[in-house]
């Protein structure tokens, strides 16, 4: 008799059937109930002397060796229970069900199979760092809806910002949203470092970011990655170009990660509010320290401002 647990089946489940019916008895399924092809496997009732168990994967690829006429219920055999393992296996790995059938099938070659679990595995890799990320902005939003309504603990200084010599890259991001800021201003200071490198130019200062309104609109934002040079202004693909002064700036230091900036930028601009000022473009990111972890980094934001 084989008894089967309420949870899903798991593989030492699946082995342990194996095993119990290698004297020839049927594996019982009920009827295919599957909606679409992602549909799992997952156990129903059982009785003794038969495992019964919902399976719209399964039954697809694997021919029962005998189907009631009454229930509809399915039936295989133990030999049968290689194959269901492996169907689950690709299943569950995300392999829609003809490419689990052209597996089984011996359609695909070893090289091929290869091939789709390396690209299988590069889009779960992918799937998780997007899903990181989502998880970080998720988490500055929370800090940034609990602070609403307090002024910012950190101290905002208002002081004047000098001119500056820097060497720059420019791109477009979606929006001045930090998940389409950082995967556009993280490439271009590796390639602004690397030209600078090549050309013998040694950064004379921290890194400066800055951003402004696309000209075509729509939300879209020119992104400035910027570091301090001691070396002659220059035009082109590489620019060196002097950064014009700000007369009067609110400014306020951040802590961590720019991808939690959020909350420490939303601070600022409330106390720019409340001190009846008014912000006159995008704030600058000073870069005073950048270790290799950006949890440690500190980050200075720089905001124009005017007197209504």
């Amino acid at each position: 008799m084989v008894t089967l647990s309420d949870g899903p089946l798991t593989w030492p489940t699946l082995e342990s059937l194996s095993a119990s019916r290698a004297g020839g008895g049927l594996l019982t399924l009920t009827p295919c109930q599957v909606l679409n092809s992602e549909t799992s496997c997952s156990p129903s009732e059982t009785s003794p002397g038969t495992a019964a168990y919902r399976s719209g994967c399964c039954v697809t690829t694997t021919r029962p060796a005998h189907v009631d006429p009454a229930t509809g219920y399915r039936h295989y055999t133990a030999a049968q229970l290689a194959r269901l393992n492996r169907v689950i296996a690709l299943k569950e790995l995300g392999f829609t069900l003809q490419q689990v059938q052209d597996i089984l099938d011996e359609k695909v070659t070893t090289e091929e199979l290869r091939g789709m679990l390396r690209l299988r595995r590069a889009e779960l890799e992918a799937t998780m760092t997007a899903a990181a990320a989502r998880l970080v902005q998720v988490e500055a939003r929370l800090r940034s809806i609990e602070s609403e309504g307090h002024m910012p603990t950190n101290d905002v200084v208002l002081k004047s910002v000098p001119a500056i010599r820097v060497a720059e890259l420019t791109a477009t991001a979606a929006s001045f949203e930090p998940e389409d800021i950082g995967p556009v201003i993280g490439p271009l200071y590796d390639e602004l470092f690397r030209r600078l490198h090549t050309a013998c130019v040694t950064p004379a200062g921290p890194g400066v970011a800055s951003y402004k309104d696309a000209p075509e609109g729509g939300g879209r934002i020119v992104v400035h990655a910027a570091v301090q040079v001691a070396a002659p202004l220059q035009d082109g693909a590489s620019r060196v170009l002097d950064l014009p002064p700000i007369d009067r700036a609110a400014t306020i230091v951040h802590r961590g990660s720019m991808d939690t900036v959020l909350p420490t930028a939303q601070a600022l601009a409330r106390w720019i509010d409340a001190n009846g000022y008014q912000s006159t473009g995008y704030p600058r990111e000073i870069n005073l320290e950048c270790p290799e972890n950006n949890d440690d980094w500190v980050t200075e934001l720089q905001t124009p401002l005017t007197k209504p």
